[in-house]
């Protein structure tokens, strides 16, 4: 007996399928900015972890908690300050989702503020040195690593690495030196400013991957 084959045509209107696809679009946009409200909050808690490891791993950060920078800026305490200021940073990431008329829609996350002004006010970031004579100078240490680059910051003076009971450290004093050219300036490998410094460059080479694989893990739940 022979087979009946048919076709079947339905046609839809324009109106009508630029209405299915606006509720397509919404239906997606309501589940993704859902599922963003769901993980941001594992978003931050898994960057300020990814931070504070990829900090630590910083040449910058190890000479400063560990090694010549410690004496070099007189920060007593490194490692203290320096988690008091990544933790900052974590608490201060850019999270916003977007409505995009060209797709679903997008996510902004972003770190570090462009100024800095949210870790160079804290109390961490500086500290007040006072000279033999009663001078008091602020020394604002984190600025210069994050902004100053390896201009000239402490004006006829050098750094003299020997034990000193008048370091902050045990280590390290900068002495005067009225000769011309004698001036301190961060160390060209620490040196650092605006879009270039030891907190971007700690984190410029997977910050990207990382996000990527964060979301599609927790997308691919949700969406699945």
């Amino acid at each position: 007996m022979p087979g009946i084959n048919t076709t079947a045509s339905v046609y839809i209107s324009k109106s009508e399928m630029d209405r299915f696809e606006t509720y397509i679009k919404d239906t997606l946009r309501a589940k993704l900015f859902e599922t963003l409200g769901k993980i941001e909050v594992k978003l931050r808690q898994r960057i300020k972890i990814y931070l504070h490891e990829k900090m630590r791993e910083s040449p910058t950060y190890q000479s400063l908690v560990y090694g010549d920078l410690r004496h070099e800026l007189g920060v007593v305490d490194p490692k203290g300050k320096m988690d008091a200021i990544i933790d900052v940073w974590a608490e201060n990431i850019f999270f916003h989702p977007n409505i995009n008329k060209h797709c679903v829609g997008t996510v902004s996350i972003g770190l570090f503020r462009s100024d800095y002004q949210d870790v160079l006010n804290l109390i961490e970031s500086h500290y007040l040195s006072v000279s033999r004579v009663g001078k008091i100078t602020i020394v604002e240490w984190l600025r210069w690593l994050l902004l100053e680059g390896t201009k000239p910051i402490i004006l006829h003076h050098a750094y003299v690495d020997k034990v000193s009971k008048y370091s902050r450290t045990g280590r390290g004093l900068m002495l005067r030196r009225d000769n011309y050219g004698n001036h301190y300036a961060i160390p060209p490998a620490d040196a650092g400013v605006q879009g270039d410094n030891f907190a971007v460059r700690a984190v410029a080479t997977d910050f990207v991957l990382f996000l990527e694989k964060f979301l599609k893990y927790h997308f691919s739940r949700e969406f699945i």
